[in-house]
């Protein structure tokens, strides 16, 4: 990756079938990449830190095509593309997001995150293709934004103030992995090491999976609109205010983590695998990958 070469690797021979190299600058790096056109496994659209966008058919050295980013818009951060693969959202390290239309090769919308902070995640939302999750460096939240109107529609948020608010933080912040798990779950992984379950439509069912023993607090999890924008939100409770439901989630919360520990290094990725049995995989910065049932 860090060379620009990319390689296809058969899973069960551990063999490295073929490698390319993507034709980048000498000091670009591969950020991320994804499959191109529904159902070809043999076309993939890459982007590099430095903005450019690169088509690549596995089977041909020349690239299906190549477009850039504006360079302005800083150094690209996170990348994703929606569920048929017409489109392909980027965010940067100034806080811009940019949409390009992947069957045309133009941008279709662009805007700056209100923070101006650097794009960690961005995950299409499963259930409307008008819409991301999108997550930023140094804030404790998860927006939902409809592309169209380049507007926030929705938020996460466990900050230790209340949503919008700046002010400093008491430990490294921002949610650095985004897991949408269908139309109510939403898993995320942070740069504090935690793990956190979220129930959009009944918040009071979210919990956290695994932190850090300092940050194994009690959390009341609730539902507010803060300048028109829905806030799924969590908050620390004292223990003389604890209802049962926010004591049986935090149990929850602690006994799926009591099987393993929490990650030591800030989460980078998640995926759901479900075969005959259902895992959630977390990897995190140091290498680590975990297995929760």
């Amino acid at each position: 990756m860090l060379s620009g070469s990319l390689h296809e690797v058969g899973v069960k021979e551990l063999k490295v079938y073929a490698a390319r190299n993507v034709s980048l600058d000498p000091e670009d790096v591969v950020i991320d990449m994804a499959t191109l056109g529904a159902g070809d496994e043999q076309s993939l659209v890459v982007c590099s830190s430095e903005g450019k966008i690169v088509g690549v058919d596995v089977r041909s050295p020349a690239p299906i095509f190549k477009v850039s980013n504006k360079a302005s818009q800083g150094a690209v951060s996170a990348m994703c593309t929606d569920i048929n693969e017409h489109w392909l959202c980027i965010g940067t390290s100034k806080g811009w997001i940019t949409c390009w239309d992947l069957r045309f090769r133009l941008p279709i919308t662009s805007w700056q995150h209100d923070t101006g902070g650097s794009i960690l995640a961005i995950k299409p939302n499963p259930i409307s293709m008008s819409s991301i999750y999108v997550s930023v460096d140094n804030s404790p939240e998860v927006g939902v934004w409809n592309i169209e109107s380049s507007s926030r529609e929705r938020m996460l948020w466990y900050g230790e103030h209340e949503a919008f608010q700046s002010a400093p933080l008491s430990v490294p912040n921002g949610i650095s992995s985004v897991l949408p798990l269908g139309r109510e779950v939403i898993v995320t992984g942070g740069m504090d090491h935690s793990l956190r379950f979220w129930n959009t439509s009944t918040p009071n069912r979210s919990f956290v999976l695994a932190a850090p023993p300092e940050l194994t607090t009690e959390r009341s999890y609730g539902k507010k609109i803060v300048k028109n924008v829905e806030v799924i939100y969590a908050e620390s409770v004292s223990p003389m205010f604890l209802s049962s439901s926010v004591t049986h989630n935090t149990q929850k919360g602690m006994s799926l983590s009591g099987t393993s520990p929490a990650h030591h290094h800030t989460i980078t990725d998640m995926t759901y695998s479900k075969t005959t049995q259902s895992f959630l995989v977390t990897v995190d910065m140091g290498g680590t990958m975990k297995i929760w049932k």
